[in-house]
C-alpha cells in the first residue's frame, strides 16, 4: 500500500515538473525568440515565423539601433526622470513624514484624512491631464515628475516609522539646545532615517 502511494506520488510530481516546463517554456520562448531574432536576418525571421536558434546571424539590428539618435534620447531620459524624479520624491517624502509625525502639527488629524483619502480616490486620467495643462507643464519634463512626486504610501510607512522609531526626547533636546526644526531634521532626524530612506 505504501509502495503504491509512493508510486503515484512520484508520478504525480514527474507530471507536475512535466507541466512546470511546459509553462516555463510559454512563457520565456517569447524572450528567447527575440533575443535570437535580433541575430537573424529579418528575411529569416519573415520567412521562419517558428525560430529555435538564429538564421544568417547578422548584427545588422544591433549596428542600426546603436546608430539611431532616439535610442540615445530615451536613455538620458530615463536617467534624468530616475535621479530628478527620486530626489523629489525623497524630499517631499521624509519633510511631509516629519512634519505629520508631530504632535503639536494644527489640524493633523484632517491633514492626514485628505491625504489618506488620496489612497482610494483619486480624480483619473483626464482631470490630470486638465491640471497638468492648467499648471503650463505640458511637453515639459515636470509633467512626468510633479504628478507623482509623492506616494501616499511611502509617505504613511515615513511618518510611522518616524513616529516610532526616534525617540521623541531627541527632538526636546534638540530643542533645548536651541536647534531649530531645520537643524534638527538635517543633522538629527535624517540620520536616524537611514533605514527608511534606503527602502
Amino acid at each position: 500500500m505504501e509502495k503504491t502511494k509512493r508510486r503515484n506520488r512520484s508520478v504525480a510530481d514527474y507530471a507536475i515538473y512535466f507541466l512546470l516546463i511546459v509553462l516555463c517554456f510559454i512563457l520565456f520562448y517569447p524572450i528567447y525568440y527575440i533575443l535570437i531574432a535580433s541575430f537573424s536576418s529579418p528575411v529569416e525571421v519573415v520567412k521562419n515565423p517558428i525560430l529555435l536558434y538564429p538564421k544568417d546571424i547578422t548584427i545588422y539590428n544591433y549596428r542600426r539601433l546603436l546608430a539611431s539618435s532616439s535610442i540615445w534620447m530615451g536613455y538620458a531620459n530615463t536617467l534624468r526622470y530616475v535621479i530628478l524624479g527620486t530626489a523629489i520624491n525623497v524630499a517631499i517624502t521624509m519633510t511631509t513624514a516629519y512634519a505629520l509625525s508631530q504632535e503639536l502639527l494644527p489640524c493633523k488629524k484632517g491633514i492626514l484624512f485628505l491625504i489618506i483619502f488620496t489612497m482610494f480616490f483619486s480624480g483619473g486620467m483626464i482631470p490630470t491631464f486638465l491640471v497638468v495643462k492648467e499648471l503650463r507643464m505640458l511637453n515639459t519634463v515636470w509633467a512626468l515628475i510633479l504628478p507623482g512626486a509623492i506616494s501616499t504610501w511611502n509617505l504613511m510607512v515615513t511618518r510611522t516609522y518616524l513616529s516610532t522609531q526616534i525617540p521623541k526626547e531627541l527632538h526636546e533636546a534638540a530643542e533645548i539646545d536651541g536647534a531649530g526644526e531645520y537643524r534638527t531634521f538635517l543633522q538629527i532626524i535624517l540620520p536616524l532615517a537611514k533605514p527608511i530612506l534606503t527602502c
